[in-house]
């Protein structure tokens, strides 16, 4: 008991001496702060980390990196405007920061801003038009952004100077991937393993070639290779589901998907997937949430809205269904399998003549199926 208070009395005796020696300079007080963020951050505490990196914006409000920090904290949590706000106010008090931007559009990408990508794009290109660095960076923009030409030009003088490490070359092997070129991809993607063949990227991106190849069981070999070398790596386990889905092995295919979307932050094309290969497996209702997921972060995802239409009226939700079919009319008018698709379900709600009259549309539009639903159902 005696000991106890003793060393109570010690703690309280050092306390004021160890809060003298916190600085009370803003900068270095705020970089505390900042110290003590990055610190809760990799322990997984997001909203202690959220507090402290507040404080150091509230401490020094001219500190740049106190933004960038709270910006990457806010695009982890999804929150991507918060994000937004923050790498923009970094940007104002550091304009000539490259990573800022780089930081900035690749979260405009995530909030499917494509149109403000594309302007961050062009604002870097005035601003560190030709440093290296940048150059990579904004082909890794415009790569996620499906721009290849451009990606293409970004890299164009890196690949003239005849100096190839295996980034580079992982990069032109994508771009040479998305533009159709398959053999040429594979070679990049061979080059760039012989420069480093423990890369699991390089593995992860033969494997995406070879997929593009119709070669199924040489990809999973290769997305097994790129396990093999990081178990961790989220995007090569969802794409060695990829593989099993096309080779038919269906719960092997939903397994890794599973694995991969608890390692990584969710995307609408993980969802889309995965919602796919639920359905061929009888999972309606699991197919129909990873549809809502997917167009949660992506309003405009037709292949999902349609899909999803599909999945609600198997389940009988039929206003679900003819809600669907009509936001997608709104982009495809003239698609005869949502005019079927609304008609039947108009049907299911013994709306007769509204049901007939879409599937009367959509046999003028060439769909043979709903000449035959229509015979069944619309003849007098």
């Amino acid at each position: 008991m005696f000991r106890s208070l003793l060393l109570s009395a010690a703690l309280l005796a050092l306390a004021p001496a160890f809060a003298q020696s916190i600085p009370h300079d803003s900068r270095t007080a705020a970089g505390f702060q900042l110290r003590e963020g990055d610190f809760l951050v990799n322990r997984g505490q997001w909203e202690e980390a959220l507090s402290a990196y507040t404080m150091a914006i509230e401490l020094d409000p001219d500190y740049a990196q106190a933004y960038l920090r709270r910006a990457n904290l806010y695009r982890h949590r999804q929150e991507f405007s918060l994000a937004i706000a923050d790498y923009n106010k970094a940007i104002q008090l550091n304009p000539f920061a490259e990573a800022f931007y780089d930081a900035r559009i690749r979260t405009r990408i995530l909030a499917m801003d494509l149109e403000g990508a594309e302007k961050d794009l062009a604002d870097s290109r005035k601003i560190v038009a030709d440093q290296p660095g940048a150059r990579e960076q904004r082909a890794d923009a415009y790569l996620m952004l499906g721009n290849y030409k451009a990606a293409e030009a970004e890299l164009a003088p890196l690949l003239a100077a005849e100096f190839m490490d295996t980034v580079l070359a992982l990069k032109q092997s994508q771009i040479l991937l998305g533009q159709g070129s398959l053999q040429e991809a594979e070679e990049a993607a061979r080059r760039a393993l012989n420069l480093n063949p423990l890369s699991s990227i390089a593995h992860d991106q033969l494997g995406m070639v070879s997929m593009a190849q119709g070669n199924y069981a040489e990809a999973r070999q290769a997305f097994e290779q790129a396990l093999e070398l990081n178990p961790e790596f989220a995007l090569a386990r969802f794409n060695r589901g990829m593989a099993m889905l096309r080779l038919g092995n269906l719960q092997e295919a939903l397994d890794d998907m599973n694995q991969a979307m608890a390692l990584s932050r969710d995307v609408p094309n993980m969802h889309f997937a995965r919602a796919l290969t639920r359905k061929s497996l009888g999972d309606w209702g699991g197919a129909l949430d990873d549809y809502n997921k997917a167009i949660g972060f992506d309003a405009a995802f037709q292949e999902a809205v349609f899909n999803r239409a599909v999945t609600r009226k198997m389940l009988g939700d039929y206003d679900g269904a003819r809600r669907d079919a009509e936001q997608l009319m709104r982009w495809e008018p003239n698609d005869p399998r949502i005019w079927n698709l609304r008609g039947i379900a108009h049907l299911m709600r013994l709306e007769q003549l509204r049901g007939c009259t879409d599937l009367v549309r959509s046999a003028e539009l060439g769909y043979a199926a709903s000449i035959r639903v229509s015979e069944a159902f619309c003849s007098p």
